[in-house]
C-alpha cells in the first residue's frame, strides 16, 4: 500500500517566507560586513547630521542629538550586523521547523516551532522599527529620504509576513 503525503500548502508558502527573509538578511548582513567603509560613511552622515549641519535650514532644531563619535558609530555598525546574523539564523532555522510541519512532521512541538518561528519574524519587524526610530531620531527624513523608503518598504514586508504566517496557521 503506497503512503500519501499530504502538504500544507500555506505552511509550506510559510517556509518559503522565512528561508527568503532568511537569506536576503544573511546577504545584507554580509555585505555590511564586508563593505564596512561604505555603511560607516553611510552611518556616520546620519548620526553626525553633517548634510543637516550644511544645510543650515532644516532640522538645525534637531542638531544637538548628533553624534560625531567615529568609534561609535562603528560600534553601532558592528551591532547591528551581529543582529542582522541572529535574526537571519533564526529565520533559516524557522523556515525549517514551518517546513517540517507542512510536511506534517513535529521536529519539536507544533507549538514550539510557531513560537520560535513568531519570535524570529518578530525579531526581524523589530529590525526595521529600531532602523526607522533611530534614523528619526536623526532626522534621516531630512536629507536621506531614501534610506528611509527602504526602512519603510521592508516594514510593510515585515508586516504582510506576519499577515502571511498567522493566516498560514488557520
Amino acid at each position: 500500500m503506497e503512503q500519501v503525503i499530504v502538504v500544507n500548502p500555506a505552511l509550506l508558502a510559510a517556509s518559503c517566507l522565512f528561508m527568503g527573509l532568511g537569506l536576503w538578511l544573511l546577504l545584507a548582513a554580509t555585505n555590511n560586513l564586508l563593505d564596512r567603509s561604505t555603511n560607516t560613511k553611510l552611518l556616520y552622515r546620519m548620526c553626525s547630521m553633517e548634510d543637516i549641519r550644511k544645510d543650515q535650514d532644516l532640522g538645525v532644531g534637531l542638531l544637538s542629538r548628533s553624534i560625531e563619535s567615529l568609534s561609535f558609530v562603528k560600534s553601532i555598525l558592528l551591532f547591528g550586523i551581529f543582529v542582522e546574523y541572529i535574526i537571519s539564523i533564526a529565520l533559516v532555522f524557522s523556515s525549517m521547523l514551518i517546513g517540517a510541519l507542512a510536511f506534517g512532521i513535529e521536529a519539536i512541538p507544533r507549538d514550539v516551532s510557531i513560537l520560535i518561528s513568531g519570535v524570529a519574524l518578530s525579531a526581524y519587524m523589530l529590525l526595521w522599527f529600531a532602523f526607522l526610530i533611530s534614523g528619526l531620531w536623526f532626522a534621516y527624513w531630512i536629507k536621506l529620504g531614501e534610506v528611509q523608503s527602504v526602512h519603510f518598504t521592508l516594514l510593510i514586508i515585515a508586516i504582510a509576513s506576519q499577515i502571511l504566517f498567522h493566516v498560514s496557521l488557520l
